[in-house]
């Protein structure tokens, strides 16, 4: 499945993105240089804690609770995503909508546009 968050591919890109997310918005660990993954991995690349290759990272979000991804190196794959509600002891995987609040945006596509 392509990425459907890219308006338009980079052309750096050797390989097809592969979106983050299923249909239904549910995570899909099977991805590649999605563009809204790509978007929130920025922001967990602030404050990453690196373990043998593999990095991990959580991202407060107020008024909503944290945000847990992991990854490895820095290639395009993210292999998990959680969110950690507020005020419960909640943990579950996170969707595409969790993405959407986390970065405050109002279009699911985030690629760029090139002429």
């Amino acid at each position: 499945m392509s990425c459907k968050h890219w308006n338009k591919v980079p052309s750096e890109f050797r390989d097809e993105p592969k979106c983050a997310f299923n249909a239904d918005g549910s995570f899909n660990s099977d991805n590649w240089n999605c563009a809204l993954m790509n978007k929130l991995r920025s922001l967990a690349e602030l404050n990453e804690i690196w373990n043998d290759d593999d990095f991990c990272s959580i991202i407060p979000i107020p008024d909503y609770g944290w945000a847990i991804l992991k990854w490895y190196k820095h290639r395009g794959k993210t292999d998990l995503f959680f969110v950690l509600e507020g005020g419960s002891d909640v943990c579950r995987q996170g969707t595409e909508d969790d993405v959407k609040k986390i970065l405050g945006m109002k279009s699911y596509e985030v690629g760029v546009d090139e002429e």
